[in-house]
């Protein structure tokens, strides 16, 4: 080591060996050029700050535009790059983060705290695939609120429009998402070409109604809550009927002077709760009870029915247990068996009423839970009677 470097008297190094010399020179050299590239992007001040990000997200809008990604939204925070929008699948989703990483241009290379590049991503990017439903609410009454992707800023534009033409005083969302989602079968025929008239079907049907939702997601759109009346009943089943092809509207809607006092709690995606007490409001005022070793269904007011049918229909995405009860006559086999086919026949009439089958199931359960004494007429026509109860259906 001494051989290398030792000293003069006056302290001073001996010279360095000349291909050292050039190391030296070439990385002073290097030196000075990284740092000069730094200070082009180094937050030095707010001027440099600015125009570092300005050319940052440039660069990666450019690489985005490259993808075919139209929907995402950059911001520059110093190097690191926020994202937000959607994209339609995650394969797109990782490409453009990939590409937004490596998508600072040279010299500055591609990504880097040296190298000055995009070196962090704020991910808010939402993967639409085929589950992003577009829905348009109206509460009780009230106004009209849209929330959801639009297939394009043209059609989200059209739908705005009409959404101000039928109810006055609608407010514009303020961050509306613009989204291209509807990406198969887009030709002159597909969904994406029929989206707006389907949307503004909906809001027009919805001008007519109390309390509703109209959805659209794919090829489907779905109508459900309550009308004031017959007239305004028919009026959004008539609105409902312009959604264009490929929707294919579920339509779903109950008369609020059926539903009687029910309406405000039954109209607008009731719960367990509200639909058994519903039920059991309707069956206890029910005065004709089952005759006597009969399983026919009484024949009370045509209300009566009407009210069933549409508890039942406003209900319908529940699991339904009906149980039959009897008396205290006659065996207990006899009254077990009976009890089941007075079941049987309650169910029967939910299915038609528009209950689907593989959410019922029935009980015979006798005379085994009285809800009135069996000693006297009055109690035993009270006991001859059907329950409903509903329950979640398991996820």
């Amino acid at each position: 080591m001494s051989n290398l470097l030792s000293s003069r008297p006056g302290g001073d190094s001996l010279p360095l060996p000349r291909h050292r010399s050039r190391i030296a020179v070439l990385a002073g050299t290097a030196g000075f050029l990284g740092l000069a590239v730094w200070g082009a992007f180094a937050p030095q001040s707010p001027a440099n700050l600015s125009r570092a990000e300005r050319l940052l997200a440039q660069s990666a809008e450019a690489a985005t535009t490259r993808l075919g990604v139209k929907n995402v939204r950059i911001a520059m925070d110093g190097q690191k790059a926020v994202l937000t929008g959607t994209v339609p699948n995650p394969e797109i989703k990782a490409a453009l983060l990939k590409a937004v990483m490596t998508s600072t241009p040279a010299p500055l290379g591609a990504g880097g705290e040296i190298s000055g590049g995009v070196t962090r991503i704020t991910d808010r990017v939402e993967i639409l695939g085929a589950n992003a439903p577009w829905h348009a609410v109206r509460q009780r009454f009230g106004a009209l609120e849209l929330s959801g992707p639009a297939p394009d800023a043209r059609a989200e534009r059209l739908v705005h429009d009409h959404a101000e033409d039928v109810f006055p005083g609608f407010a514009r969302p303020v961050s509306a998402k613009v989204e291209a989602r509807i990406e198969a079968d887009s030709g002159p025929s597909g969904p994406a070409q029929a989206w707006p008239a389907a949307a503004q079907a909906g809001i027009s049907a919805l001008s007519h109604l109390s309390e509703a939702e109209f959805v659209l997601i794919d090829g489907r759109a779905a109508l459900e809550g309550c009308a004031p009346d017959s007239a305004a009943l028919e009026k959004a089943r008539l609105a409902a009927a312009g959604t264009p092809a490929p929707f294919a509207v579920a339509f779903s809607v109950e008369n609020e002077e059926i539903l009687g006092e029910y309406a405000p709690t039954l109209c607008l995606r009731p719960g367990v709760a509200q639909c058994n007490e519903a039920f059991a409001a309707v069956l206890r005022g029910q005065k004709s009870r089952f005759d006597v070793n009969s399983a026919a269904l009484p024949n009370p007011d045509p209300r009566f029915l009407q009210q069933l049918g549409a508890f039942a229909r406003r209900c319908a995405r529940f699991s339904v247990t009906v149980a039959g009860h009897t008396d205290n006559r006659g065996t207990p086999e006899d009254n077990l068996a009976l009890a089941e086919r007075r079941a049987g026949s309650m169910r029967d009439y939910l299915i038609a009423a528009g209950l689907r089958p593989e959410r019922l199931s029935i009980a015979g359960l006798g005379a085994a839970q009285p809800k009135c004494s069996n000693d006297t007429p009055e109690g035993q026509a009270c006991n001859r009677r059907v329950e409903i109860a509903f329950e979640a259906a398991p996820s």
